[in-house]
């Protein structure tokens, strides 16, 4: 998160410092808005507040007023919920025009691209995704990191020579993180036996790896919610199974 800060700093510098807007609005603080597409006490949320707002608050004399947003698209996956959530920051934010806006994830950078025009209109964008087929949006500039989980694994093969099997932890069935884990571990079902532990209510889930063989690994991904729709902190819920 800290590293993503930095980055995103860089981008959003180079992206508003040429801007005639940004030229023309030199008298008045600049404001910021961030959108995280997790809950506000997520991990990336809270180091990402603390630095986002440390490192553009050092940036200009006047420092920056600062303002962030949680979607919880996790948790809250219904199909009207963006329409939903556009409304709510139209009305919070109606009297504010913002200098930039930093869409943390792939989920709000879609929501910038799908609602842009009437909530952030000529506002320069500074996005941080996870997957190449990300919307393109005029006047933005960004990050794409897709996770090297497949590193992991292998790092893992080395450290246990003898591993035969793994066990991936994925919480509710069938969620991006574990269509990115099935297709990084592909190329290792020559040697291991990978099976994917995603759909499974809490306490099932906690059966199974309670009794896992020999020469085996539990690789977690992230469990945001189980297969009974019950919600969890992700961090939280590693130290429980572990």
């Amino acid at each position: 998160a800290v590293r993503a800060a930095h980055s995103l700093l860089v981008c959003l510098t180079v992206l508003t410092s040429g801007s005639q807007a940004a030229v023309a609005a030199q008298a008045r603080q600049k404001s910021v808005l961030v959108l995280y597409a997790v809950p506000r006490d997520a991990q990336l949320a809270v180091v990402g507040d603390r630095e986002m707002s440390r490192l553009l608050g050092a940036a200009p004399p006047d420092g920056i007023d600062y303002y962030s947003e949680y979607m919880d698209v996790a948790r809250l996956a219904q199909s009207d919920y963006q329409t939903s959530f556009h409304e709510f920051l139209e009305l919070k934010y109606e009297q504010r025009r913002f200098d930039a806006v930093i869409a943390m994830g792939d989920m709000p950078l879609t929501f910038v691209s799908r609602f842009r025009d009437n909530l952030f209109a000529g506002t320069p964008i500074v996005f941080f995704a996870t997957g190449e087929a990300h919307p393109q949006v005029s006047n933005a500039t960004g990050i794409v990191a897709t996770p090297d989980l497949s590193g992991t694994l292998d790092l893992a093969s080395q450290l246990q020579p003898d591993l035969e099997q793994v066990f991936v932890v994925s919480g509710a069935k069938d969620t991006e993180t574990e269509r990115i884990a099935r297709a990084q571990f592909a190329p290792f079902a020559q040697r291991l036996a990978i099976s994917y532990l995603s759909g499974l209510p809490a306490r099932e889930l906690e059966a199974r790896l309670a009794t896992l063989p020999a020469r085996s690994a539990a690789y977690y991904l992230v469990v945001n919610r189980d297969g009974d729709n019950r919600n969890f902190n992700p961090l939280d819920y590693l130290d429980r199974i572990a």
